[in-house]
This record gives structure tokens, sequence and C-alpha cells, in this order.
């Protein structure tokens, strides 16, 4: 299953390539266009509580 949520009002900009990279995923199983930097796995190199502070 293949989901494709949480756009604003902006992000129906954006339904056509998401349409595209959701079916190529679906069916495929990857896609062509660069989508690595969404991933949830760029969140484990940090500790817990790291995403959203900053030094100050």
């Amino acid at each position: 299953m293949v989901i494709g949520c949480g756009f604003s009002g902006h992000g129906f900009k954006f339904a056509s390539v998401v349409g595209e990279i959701l079916a190529d995923l679906a069916l495929e199983g990857n896609t062509r266009h660069p989508i690595d930097f969404l991933s949830l796995r760029r969140f484990a190199d940090r500790g817990a509580g790291a995403a959203g502070t900053r030094d100050q």
C-alpha cells in the first residue's frame, strides 16, 4: 500500500509528480525521482529530541 498525504493548499501543485512517484513505487518498487531526502531514516543519526532544536 502506498499513501500520499499531508498536503496543504499549496501541495495541490505537486499532485501530478506525487501521483507519478506513488504509481512508480506501487508498481515497480522504485522511482526515478530523488526521494531519499524524504525518508524517515534521515532522522536516525540524530539524538532523541534533536529535531527542531538549535544551539543558542
